[in-house]
């Protein structure tokens, strides 16, 4: 190990490194443990891994770790390690308090700024956690500096158990408080800094977290050459959680959802072309489309089983409820009222929503992902969504890429009713709000929050149902299916089935 400009280690990257990000394990839970370090037990022959950051709440030292499933996380991060996998920890916002006795205690190297890998081929990749990326959230880097400072630390370090967890508690709250409140922008990552560190550490690819949402782009530097080829992973569990190197030096992206078995693979090439947008007004395809649409209230998963049936029967994924999303976000940066109905429909038909081949959306060519994805969108979208004027132009924009498209699954909350009442599958996601109030806090990493989130869920469902225009409703014909008690993983397998069963014809090409 060579040490690059900074204070970042510098090495080779071995085929077969992996690298994770934002796994946000309660050890406080016993189960949430317990898939991490199931998943760690099962990368045998891994020679690195890489994690972004977020391992686990540490929010006061070393007495945090000791409780629930802590000590098994920490023994099962030390088992990988004497089995011969390095692992480095890039510390995130939620484990910024790591420091050498962790090392110690799990043999586990920690790279508070990040570190640099050569890639097989000649490569530099400089791997960061990514919230240093938000340069735009002066109020959150200001609290960053602060949290990591030498007082702060040894502050940390030396809290009682006790105290230290009411401690961590209250500072989960005001955290998810304060994220609720922050106008979206303030919360995006910025290519203009991720162009920045990429050029200190003179990196080919940028590789982080933070932001939740599977993310691959080049952006153009400032004074030309290479464009930087940005990777932002899923949050662990998520579809595209695990970055892989492999022999010729490309990045592949997998899921650990598959557990235990042997995951597949998406090559990405090393230099891949960018988003592949599809066109605000292409020429109707004349072959046959094949739809599969899902429905469901707001939480029921529906997002991440749709884009998993897609991958598996080779169709692309339409995120509908992503172009409300789009909307409303643009409805929030411009200050409009989200009562103003005919400015913001007037808005809706001006604006450009576009997809890339990930299925993540695009607003007038700039990527909405994961601005789109905030508390703040979250709290607006049923009223701005509810709109008759927005409701028109969007139901057509789906339906014209339901033609174009030539195959897709696609989600919301009036597919099946309102967008493609003749769709070839219709599916009704269902889950009671309990559940589905917990799985959104564990998602948001404050399972402590789940009584404050089913209030939120109960108030969108109510909203959703209750609007004049394309209500939430079960179509007659729609297959329902109770996704408590099954995985995202089972869920769309069952979908798959479904279609295979119906002898559905395959997609074009």
């Amino acid at each position: 190990m060579t040490s690059s400009s900074g204070a970042r280690p510098e090495f080779d990257l071995e085929p077969g490194t992996r690298i994770i990000g934002d796994l946000h394990v309660d050890i406080e839970v016993g189960p949430a443990a317990a898939t991490f370090v199931n998943y760690l037990d099962g990368l045998h022959g891994t020679p690195r891994l890489i994690i972004l950051g977020d391992l686990f709440e540490y929010w006061f030292g070393p007495a945090q770790a000791e409780v629930g499933g802590g000590p098994e996380l920490l023994d099962a991060l030390a088992r990988r390690v004497r089995s011969g996998t390095a692992i480095h920890l890039i510390p995130g916002n939620r484990d910024f308090l790591v420091d050498a006795e962790f090392e110690r205690r799990t043999g586990v190297q920690i790279a508070p700024e990040g570190l640099v890998g050569r890639l097989p081929g000649g490569a530099r990749l400089l791997a960061i956690h990514g919230d240093e990326l938000c340069t735009l959230d002066k109020g959150y880097l200001r609290l960053r500096r602060i949290l990591r400072s030498r007082a702060i630390r040894g502050f940390g370090r030396r809290l009682p158990g006790s105290l230290g967890h009411a401690l961590s508690r209250r500072l989960r709250r005001a955290t998810s408080r304060a994220l609720a409140k922050k106008p979206a922008p303030e919360t995006l990552q910025q290519p203009a800094a991720a162009l920045k560190l990429a050029a200190e550490a003179r990196a080919d690819l940028l590789v982080c977290g933070h932001s939740h949402r599977y993310r691959d782009e080049l952006l153009e530097r400032p004074g030309g050459g290479p464009a930087l080829r940005w990777l932002i992973v899923d949050a662990f569990g998520d579809p595209a959680d695990t970055f892989e190197v492999s022999p010729g030096g490309e990045m592949l992206v997998d899921s650990s959802l598959k557990g235990g078995e042997e995951p597949g693979t998406e090559q990405l090439p090393a230099a891949a072309p960018g988003p592949i947008l599809i066109p605000s007004k292409p020429e109707p395809s004349p072959q046959r489309t094949l739809i599969i649409a899902i429905d469901g209230p707001a939480g029921a998963g529906k997002s991440t089983v749709a884009r998993m049936v897609a991958a598996r029967l080779g169709l692309r994924f339409l995120d509908t409820g992503a172009m409300y999303r789009g909307v409303t976000l643009a409805v929030l940066e411009r200050g409009i009222d989200p009562a103003a109905g005919a400015e913001i429909g007037a808005l809706a038909a001006e604006l450009r929503l576009d997809f890339d081949e990930h299925g993540l959306l695009h607003i007038d060519g700039v990527p909405a992902e994961p601005a789109i994805r905030s508390a703040t969108v979250d709290a607006n979208v049923s009223e701005v969504s509810a709109h008759a004027s927005v409701r028109k132009t969007i139901v057509a924009e789906q339906q014209r890429l339901g033609r174009v498209l030539g195959g897709i699954v696609a989600e919301g909350r009036d597919t099946t009713t309102a967008v493609f009442p003749a769709a070839d599958l219709k599916i009704f996601l269902a889950a009671s709000p309990e559940e589905r109030a917990r799985r959104r806090a564990v998602q948001m990493g404050e399972p402590q929050l789940a009584g404050e989130v089913l209030t939120q869920i109960l108030r969108r469902d109510a909203l959703d149902m209750g609007r004049q225009h394309s209500p939430l409703t079960e179509a007659p014909d729609a297959l329902r299916i109770d996704a408590d008690h099954g995985t995202a993983d089972e869920v769309a397998e069952r979908i798959v089935s479904l279609a295979q069963e119906r002898g559905l014809p395959s997609p074009p090409g």
